[in-house]
């Protein structure tokens, strides 16, 4: 059964464990709360091939303006 969110959009690939530390990434950078970068690295350690998970640790780190940032990023696309 595909992973829903709460608009309705499927995330392929997802299990419900990994899900959960995703979702609370995602809703600690909307509300500028916690750690977003620690979530969604539960995430990855929870479900390694949750792309999207992936995807979000890159834009997270994307959005960063120290240099050490963008190796991170880079990883996380590769």
């Amino acid at each position: 059964m595909p992973v829903r969110d709460a608009f309705g959009l499927t995330f392929s690939g997802a299990t419900e464990a990994g899900f959960s530390s995703y979702s609370q990434a995602v809703r600690e950078l909307q509300c500028f709360i916690g750690d977003p970068v620690g979530s969604v690295d539960r995430a990855i350690a929870e479900d390694p091939g949750f792309v999207m998970a992936h995807v979000f640790k890159g834009y997270l780190f994307g959005l960063a303006t120290e240099r050490e940032a963008t190796a991170v990023a880079r990883t996380c696309y590769e």
